[in-house]
């Protein structure tokens, strides 16, 4: 990681003591099935970098890229430089209570339900039905794979999804759909060089 990353991340470390250092990330530790933390997003301008705050849950399917999905830039700069440590703590520190709201599979799934795009945007719907499956509650968890599976188009990414979301309401009642979800995120932690996931 460059110097410029490891001054950044040094500030983000001394927001909350449960912070460590992944990369190009600063995640609470340890990382369970949703990492909630900050990311540094590269610039066109070298010198500087965006920072995200995000939850990001590790159970969704491939591709294994960093999604923001569930996150926000921080403001107070267009892109963060070394020399604005003082104002990127105090920009980032109110961001740490964003954190505790979706940091848990009971928690994240709130935050979904109170976003106002949790009924429109078929990815949150998705990471929605997953984080139910995950807590077990599997008749919730079909009722949004079906409103998932309707929404979408047959084609395209749309289409793609959509038969994830058929495959999904025969597997979860099943348990075949936790088991796929746990090699999801293996696969996600080994692409993010996150710590493996704790045996249960």
């Amino acid at each position: 990681m460059s110097s410029l990353d490891t001054a950044l991340c040094q500030v983000l470390l001394r927001l909350d003591p449960r912070h460590r250092r992944f990369g190009s990330c600063v995640l609470r530790s340890p990382v369970e099935s949703i990492a909630s933390g900050f990311w540094l997003e590269g610039s066109s301008d070298k010198s500087c970098r965006y920072v995200w705050v995000s939850v990001m849950p590790l159970f969704k399917p491939p591709p294994f890229h960093v999604s923001f999905t569930f996150g926000k830039r921080l403001v107070g700069s267009s892109c963060w430089t070394p020399a604005d440590a003082d104002r990127l703590f105090a920009a980032a520190a109110p961001a740490c209570a964003a954190l505790d709201a979706g940091d848990s599979l009971t928690a994240f799934i709130e935050m979904i339900r109170r976003h106002p795009r949790s009924d429109t945007n078929p990815y949150f719907r998705e990471a929605h039905a997953l984080a139910l499956t995950k807590l077990g509650r599997i008749a919730e968890a079909v009722s949004v794979f079906e409103k998932l599976e309707a929404m979408l188009e047959p084609s395209g990414w749309e289409g793609r999804m959509k038969l994830r979301a058929r495959q999904a309401i025969a597997d979860a009642p099943t348990g075949r759909l936790d088991e796929q979800m746990l090699e999801w995120e293996d696969g996600a932690r080994k692409a993010h060089k996150l710590p493996p996931r704790l045996p249960t």
